[in-house]
């Protein structure tokens, strides 16, 4: 542990000298402590009704020099500080030449029990590692090529499946070597391309087949709840309809494909007549197929009937 610094001169501050203003005396404070390295902080004071500090007391903000630990063992606590002496009160005054409060140091202690210097040279090599340049981490080469032989891969098989935009080409890492493989789900990048549409007998639900092989099926009223239509649709995708006003009873009069959009006219027992439009994209991404549901209900295992709670037996 560096040797405490020695007695700094007092003549900056000392007891009885009077500052007209609060202000100056913080000033003061602020060159003494540049000078010296000393950091001050307040440890108590008062202040008045009209706002001004009756006294304040301002110490070191170092903890002071370290105290040795009592214990022994391997965790011993060498952390823990005896506190710096180092104090400067000051106390307001009324001036009666003047009229305002002016402030008198009461009470000056600058004697430190700890280096004033180790701070300051601390400090000032954190800033230096601040300046100096940081090294970008390199990226292995085994990294590297994989990532390039997996770009090429994907680029490889898109070029043998130009016309397929349903196709997801991907490839897989496994011991150092590249399986590619396809997925025939929807990818939303890809515009999806009905191949049929379809009425059902009761004109309640259309099925829509897609030209991979999927097969949706959509009801009436849905239909309507999520029609895209300037009157049925803010342009902030907001929906106006009240689903409270969509009877469960509608059914389909026409259906037609235009482009990119499903244009659909309902009717209600009440004569009411609709027309609008949903997006294929929209369709497709909320889709509905039963198959799809009894594979994920058939997919789900019940536990047997012979499980039942344990039993606790208490003497």
């Amino acid at each position: 542990m560096a040797a405490p610094s020695p007695s700094i001169d007092q003549s900056d501050l000392f007891v009885g000298q009077i500052f007209p203003s609060f202000e100056s005396f913080e000033t003061a404070l602020k060159n003494y402590g540049s000078k010296s390295n000393t950091k001050f902080v307040k440890s108590n004071s008062r202040k008045s009704v009209l706002g001004v500090y009756e006294y304040i007391s301002l110490v070191c903000k170092h903890g002071g020099r370290k105290r040795k630990s009592v214990s022994k063992g391997i965790r011993a606590n060498h952390g823990k500080k005896c506190g710096c002496p180092v104090q400067v009160r000051a106390i307001s005054a009324l001036c009666p030449t003047s009229g305002q409060f002016v402030y008198r140091i009461t009470k000056v202690i600058l004697e430190h029990n700890h280096d004033v210097l180790a701070f300051s040279s601390n400090m000032k090599r954190v800033r230096l590692n601040h300046l100096k340049p940081k090294k970008a981490n390199p990226v292995p080469t085994a990294t590297a090529q994989v990532r390039s032989a997996s770009w090429l891969a994907v680029e490889k098989m898109k070029m043998k499946n130009p016309g397929n935009q349903l196709i997801d080409h991907r490839s897989q890492m496994k011991s150092g070597q590249l399986f590619p493989y396809s997925s025939l789900a929807y990818q939303p990048g890809a515009e999806p391309a009905v191949a049929s549409v379809t009425l059902n007998p009761g004109q309640t639900s259309c099925y829509i087949r897609w030209e991979d092989g999927f097969q949706s099926q959509f009801h009436s009223a849905w239909l309507r709840h999520n029609c895209h239509c300037d009157d049925c649709r803010h342009p902030t995708t907001q929906k106006l309809v009240d689903p409270t006003s969509v009877s469960c009873s509608l059914i389909m009069d026409n259906l037609e494909i235009k482009d990119t959009s499903l244009l659909v006219t309902w009717s209600a027992p009440t004569g009411d007549v609709h027309t609008g439009e949903l997006p294929i994209s929209f369709l497709r991404s909320h889709n509905y197929s039963r198959e799809s549901i009894l594979e994920r209900r058939l997919s789900v295992q019940c536990k047997p009937a012979t499980v039942c709670l344990p039993l606790i037996m208490f003497c």
